[in-house]
């Protein structure tokens, strides 16, 4: 990681410069490390029982493999589906309008695939590594603008190493919406369209579109009205999703979530479940996100990104067991894993940044005032 202190060199090159050399690289980072999961894939894992996409249930390659080891299948079916006209390809009542519930990252498989079914894995293979990257780049322009190397962004492939592996679209939602963040006031409208983006590629998203809308209700000074005004712009991406939910409710016959899995509970319920027996994973992920919502908590409260971490580590409360036992709960809350890291950093240069200026005044002798003499 480098420090930062950047070279002279680095310094003098305009944010998107740097942002695109920092994004290169964590492409290429990303690029390793899916081909080695691709690699490592076992096409005769799981042998005997039936993954949750019926069209992968028979002969089965390296790529085919890394699919149906997670949730990358379901964008693969809606990419070979795009019409949604096929709901038996994912059985269970509901489970089709679920999964399709995030349209985006499937229909851009759909279209750089040509419609070629076996094209598909692949595509969603690149996909991940272009995402990665975007997202780096993203989050480095975040950083850049709070005074920040942008050399740190690339411990989002840290955190997002479950997206890479299983060929899923949290690194490009993130980056959606770290590139919002990072927009100015007066360019909202494409930051809201970055926001309906992300919301269309993974739902969840919503989480970070309410916290920052809360964020600008609070922070914004005037009355009630003008409150109101600086939030509202951020219920586009609410109506966008709901009139997608709408539309799925009428195409497929079934809501997103008349699904009859348990995937949420009433509060700490399901952490709760998960722990029995204890999990080291699940203890360090709890770990580290009440360690940086605390340190957000202590240094920054009044960053949209503590806003938007705290509103996740809220959520996640609610993940039912399966979430937190699947290694689910390390895609979902990558938000808060993120922008929480984020504000933690810029809190404590800040920090200490004001404990050392004020070292500096405390430690500089006071000067003695002039002699005056008179003249003559």
């Amino acid at each position: 990681m480098a420090s930062s202190t950047d070279s002279d060199a680095t310094r003098s090159r305009s944010p998107f410069a740097r942002a695109a050399i920092v994004g290169l690289v964590g492409m290429l980072v990303a690029a390793a490390l899916v081909v080695n999961v691709i690699a490592a894939a076992n096409p005769r894992a799981g042998e005997g029982r039936v993954p949750f996409v019926t069209i992968y249930s028979g002969h089965r390659d390296h790529i085919d493999a890394v699919l149906v080891s997670g949730d990358g299948q379901a964008f693969a079916a809606i990419a070979q589906d795009p019409l949604l006209s096929r709901p038996e390809l994912v059985p269970g009542h509901g489970e089709f309008a679920y999964r399709a519930q995030r349209p985006l990252w499937g229909y851009l498989a759909w279209g750089l695939s040509g419609g070629q079914a076996s094209l598909v894995g692949w595509v969603l293979a690149i996909m991940t590594v272009f995402a990665a990257g975007l997202c780096v780049g993203a989050i480095s322009l975040l950083l850049m603008q709070r005074g920040q190397s942008p050399w740190w962004s690339l411990a989002v492939l840290a955190a997002g190493m479950e997206s890479l592996s299983q060929l899923t679209p949290e690194l490009l939602a993130l980056g959606f919406v770290a590139f919002a963040l990072w927009l100015p006031s007066r360019r909202r409208g494409w930051a809201i369209a970055c926001c309906c983006a992300a919301a269309m590629t993974r739902e969840t998203m919503l989480v970070a579109v309410g916290a920052w809308a809360l964020y600008e209700f609070v922070q914004a000074s005037g009355p009630f009205r003008a409150r109101v005004r600086a939030s509202a712009p951020f219920t586009i991406p609410f109506v966008v999703f709901a009139a997608w939910v709408v539309f799925l409710r009428a195409h497929v016959g079934t809501w997103v979530w008349d699904q009859p899995h348990d995937r949420a509970t009433a509060p700490l319920v399901g952490v709760l479940d998960a722990f029995n027996p204890i999990s080291g994973r699940i203890t360090i992920g709890v770990g580290i996100a009440l360690a940086l919502c605390g340190l957000c908590l202590w240094l920054a409260r009044r960053d949209v990104l503590t806003w938007i971490a705290i509103a996740f580590a809220l959520f996640a409360t609610t993940f039912a067991a399966q979430v937190w036992t699947g290694a689910g709960y390390e895609r979902t809350l990558l938000p808060l894993y993120v922008f929480g890291g984020i504000a933690a950093l810029t809190g404590l240069r800040r920090h200490e940044g004001a404990r050392t200026a004020a070292h500096t005044v405390e430690s500089t002798p006071p000067v003695p005032p002039p002699v005056l003499t008179r003249a003559g």
